[in-house]
C-alpha cells in the first residue's frame, strides 16, 4: 500500500477514511460531468515519489492533486447547484 510506503503511521490508520473521502469526491463530479482531463497521470506522480522516498517530490505531486481535485469540485458545483433565488 502507497501509505505503508511513505513510512507515516498517521497516514496508514486514515487509509480508509481517506479511500471513502476520494471515493465520495469522484462520484460527486463524475455523477453529471467526467473530467475533461485524466486524472491517472497525477496520482501516479504520487506514487512514484513515495516508492522512491522523495519526499519533497510526494508533497509537491499530492499539493498539486489535492489543488487539481479542489478546482474539479468547484467546477462541477458552480454547474450542478441550483439557482439561488434572488432578494
Amino acid at each position: 500500500c502507497s501509505s505503508d510506503l511513505s513510512g507515516n503511521p498517521f497516514l496508514s490508520s486514515l487509509s480508509t477514511s481517506v479511500t471513502a473521502a476520494v471515493t465520495w469526491s469522484t462520484n460527486f463530479k463524475d455523477r453529471t460531468h467526467r473530467l475533461k482531463r485524466n486524472a491517472i497521470p497525477d496520482h501516479v506522480r504520487v506514487y512514484d515519489a513515495i516508492a522512491a522516498g522523495d519526499a519533497k517530490a510526494a508533497r509537491k505531486a499530492m499539493t498539486r492533486l489535492i489543488e487539481l481535485a479542489l478546482s474539479d469540485a468547484i467546477q462541477v458545483r458552480r454547474k450542478t447547484a441550483p439557482a439561488r433565488p434572488r432578494r
